[in-house]
């Protein structure tokens, strides 16, 4: 089920009294292109910052900020909230064994499952990379 109609819907029609957006004179004027294009920015100048002074990658980032708010996680969980692939799943979650930033245990409920925690360093790194982020959103959002 979609929450937005497509054009192609019955029903749907633009018209100057409902309209909630200027009409597009060119690509760049909506505003899915605008948010693509500032996705892409952020993603290129936070991948730079978080390797430089924190040395993990986005991908690393977001597993960590997941973990930490629902631990213990599930693989399943973390795969599905960010919408990432298995094996890439796996792999970011060896390096991040091998920092010590995460632990991963076999779910004692379920042998065919693996349940993700973060250790002190990663509840560290985890508070220092947040206020970090907290002062890039900060700036996005202004």
């Amino acid at each position: 089920m979609s929450l937005v109609k497509e054009p192609r819907d019955k029903g749907f029609r633009v018209t100057a009294s409902n309209r909630v957006h200027p009409e597009l004179r060119k690509i760049s004027d909506g505003l899915a292109f605008r948010l693509a294009r500032l996705v892409v920015i952020h993603e290129k100048n936070g991948a730079y910052w978080f390797k430089k002074s924190f040395d993990i990658t986005v991908s690393q980032w977001r597993i960590l900020g997941i973990t930490h708010e629902m631990e213990p996680v599930a693989f399943r969980c973390v795969q599905e909230t960010l919408n990432i692939d298995k094996g890439q799943l796996s792999r970011l979650l060896k390096v991040m064994t091998q920092k010590d930033l995460l632990t991963v245990k076999q779910s004692e409920k379920d042998a065919r499952s693996v349940r993700i925690t973060t250790t002190k360093a990663g509840k560290k790194l985890h508070a220092q990379v947040l206020k970090f982020s907290d002062m890039r959103n900060e700036l996005i959002v202004g």
